[in-house]
Parts: structure tokens; sequence; C-alpha cells
């Protein structure tokens, strides 16, 4: 809730899917995945008020260790490129606002120093998706310890100097450095939008208890799960471990 809440930007969270196939039931022929799409509802005197609307994500994940190092950082300009044409093949497919988020997850001790070591990579990125028209968000967080094991969960707040876009109302753990254009929706997208709203409503469960839930995408039973994020890891219809598919 904590992390994938503030991607909303205060809007009302229908449904959050991740790992979604680009061609499931839409009949088109796009190769791929989408990483993240949730489907929000507008808040009132907010100009996207009116009915639902769509945002989606390209999601690349890094470790940033205590000793000051980093770990799967890409920050090249040959990877980005490569970034690039997938957030190319999101606009492609129909999706009517596309972003890139940076997840960096940081060791138990990290400070916020870090920012001295991604630096580099932030400055490369933006210049990249801003001349394309993308959205940029970061999420730095990690968890504490205790006894050896994870325990809790943290933030490290990027400063507001730093986002191009700070949000002066509330200390958010997501930075939204650069914010998406908005565009019309259209197939293939609208028809797998469509193919995932109607398998949520078909599980007869409250969109009150959605925020708990993930829509999820099993690729051995090729078939949609809606799975409780904190409590279920495997597919309730073949029982493949889906964090291992991710």
């Amino acid at each position: 809730m904590l992390l994938f809440a503030p991607l909303s930007s205060g809007h009302i969270m229908n449904w959050f899917a991740v790992n979604i196939p680009m061609d499931l039931g839409t009949g088109g022929s796009l190769d791929g995945e989408i990483d993240i799409i949730a489907r929000l509802r507008g808040i009132p005197g907010h100009p996207l008020a009116e009915g639902y609307f769509y945002r989606t994500w390209e999601v690349k994940v890094s470790l940033l260790c205590k000793d000051g190092t980093t770990k799967s950082l890409k920050v090249g300009r040959g990877k980005m490129r490569g970034v690039v044409n997938q957030l190319k093949a999101y606009r492609k497919c129909g999706s009517p606002e596309v972003s890139l988020l940076d997840v960096y997850l940081y060791e138990a001790g990290c400070s916020m120093s870090y920012l001295s070591n991604i630096k580099y990579s932030l400055s490369t990125k933006l210049s990249e998706l801003q001349h394309h028209s993308f959205g940029y968000h970061v999420l730095p967080f990690g968890y504490g310890k205790r006894e050896g094991h994870d325990f809790g969960l943290n933030y490290l707040p990027v400063p507001s100097q730093l986002s191009l876009h700070p949000d002066p109302l509330w200390s958010s753990p997501v930075a939204a450095f650069l914010h998406a254009p908005v565009t019309d929706i259209r197939p293939p997208f609208s028809n797998l939008a469509e193919r995932i709203d109607n398998f949520v409503k078909e599980q007869n469960r409250s969109y009150r208890q959605v925020f708990r839930h993930t829509v999820m995408f099993c690729r051995e039973c090729r078939q949609l799960q809606l799975i409780r994020i904190k409590e279920e890891y495997t597919c309730p219809n073949c029982g493949d471990n889906l964090i291992a598919q991710t």
C-alpha cells in the first residue's frame, strides 16, 4: 500500500495488475509484457474526475548497498535505448499514459548518501525520457533488520528540490521527475484493460478490498489470477510460484 498507492497521485485505484502480456485476449500480435497497469478513478474537482483512466509503468530494479556501491544499476546509453524501446512498445499497444518506474531497494543501514550513487543514472534517464515524452518515477525503499530478519518497511524520500514536479501537499515515497503526457486509449490496450476489468468483476470481491489484491498473469497455466499480495505466492489454479515467474 505504502509503495504503490502514491503511483495513483491521490486518485482512487480500481485495480492494480502486474506482468500482463500485451496480446492477452486482444487479438493483437504485440510481443512482451506490461509490468504494471493501474485502473484509476478521478476525484472531484480534478480534470480526470469523470470516468476511469489508466496508467502503465515499465519497472527496473536496482540494489543500493550500505557500503555505497550499487548492483544492477544500468546507466549506459545502450541499456537506456532498450528501455525506451520497451516504453515505445507500451505506447504502440495503445496505453494512454506510459512511464518508467525505477525501484531502488536499499540495504539496511543505507543513508541519504545513496543520491550521489544514482545521480548520473537519474540525469541520463531523465534526458532520454524527456526527449521521448515518457514519464519517470523513482522509488527508493528498504527493510529494517531485527535478529537477522527483514522487519518493517522504510523509504528514503528523494528531496523535493531534485524533482521537477514535487508534490507540496504530502511526503511520498515516489518522486515524480517527469509526468507522462496523457493520450487517447487505443486498441489493443483498451481491449486488454477491458479483459482485466471484467475478470476483476467476476471475482465477486468488493472494490474496497482491491488494495489488498493484485491481478497477476500465471505463465504456467496462462490464466489471470487475483491474489492477496501479502499472503499468496502461488497460483491458485496450478500451484506454480508466481514470485519466481516475475
